[in-house]
């Protein structure tokens, strides 16, 4: 009860200190790509979701070991 009384007296800070959060959120479906699910079933719904991030998180660990020896290789495109 003190918590909603507390979002009452001061909703911009509720507002900010959530702000990141959403945010955070928003970023790692548009990376997973969960803007659509193919079920509609609660249960496999869920299971997508598990697949996704279970994907993701392969990816990461990959990515994470790649040792790039020499960048002069692969020089990057910086043209506006």
């Amino acid at each position: 009860m003190s918590e909603i009384k507390s979002v009452a007296d001061n909703p911009q800070t509720y507002c900010a200190s959530r702000w990141g959060i959403e945010t955070s959120f928003r970023d790692l479906k548009y990376t997973i790509g969960m803007l659509d699910f193919h079920s509609k079933k609660v249960m496999c719904i869920q299971q997508e979701i598990y697949a996704h991030l279970i994907m993701y998180t392969f990816a990461e660990m990959i990515t994470s070991h790649v040792v790039i020896e020499n960048k002069q290789l692969y020089p990057s495109n910086c043209s506006i």
